[in-house]
């Protein structure tokens, strides 16, 4: 195998391998303080969920690609019967045996669950970003219950005012 080839194979192992070990981390920290993240947003909670999912097939893909770039530097033989009947037709033509096939990881074997990884993982990362946006902004509109006067009782009248209050408790 060429350098080039072997560069190519050991870069693309390692950005799998990043986006698997990136998609685990943040589905353990985000799982461990579940209660402190989603306990403060209840309402937005689906999104979060979402993320989980999407990273975790994230990682799932990455693993299949993984496979598959394995498989395509070692891939399986051939009946013996077939690559025999081969070898006999290249003899009769001529043709010189090429023991080094060329690899390379363009293939669709690769290409399908690497885009599938990379999908995932981006579409999880934007949930992510979504949650805990829409954290931030339902925290600014919680108010501080010291802030607030608690209203005791509410009346409506038909004849009068059509709303009013009677007793007031300020804290």
């Amino acid at each position: 195998m060429k350098t080039n080839e072997q560069k190519a194979f050991d870069f693309a192992a390692d950005t799998i391998k990043q986006l698997i070990t990136l998609s685990t981390a943040i589905i353990a920290l985000t799982i461990t303080f579940s209660n402190d993240i989603v306990g403060a947003n209840i309402s937005n909670s689906s999104s979060i969920y979402w993320a989980w999912g999407l990273f975790l097939a994230s990682v799932i893909f990455g693993i299949w690609t993984l496979m598959a770039l394995t498989g395509t530097l070692q891939p399986m033989k051939k009946k013996k019967k077939a690559n025999q009947e081969n070898e006999e037709q290249k003899e009769q033509n001529g043709e010189p045996e090429n023991e080094e096939e060329s690899i390379n990881i363009n293939g669709f074997n690769v290409k399908l669950p690497a885009g599938l990884q990379i999908l995932t993982f981006i579409v999880a990362l934007i949930f992510t970003v979504i949650f805990g946006v829409s954290s931030i902004v339902s925290q600014k509109d919680k108010l501080d219950p010291k802030d607030c006067i608690e209203i005791i009782k509410r009346s409506e009248y038909e004849l009068v005012k059509p709303v009013s209050i009677d007793t007031l408790k300020v804290k």
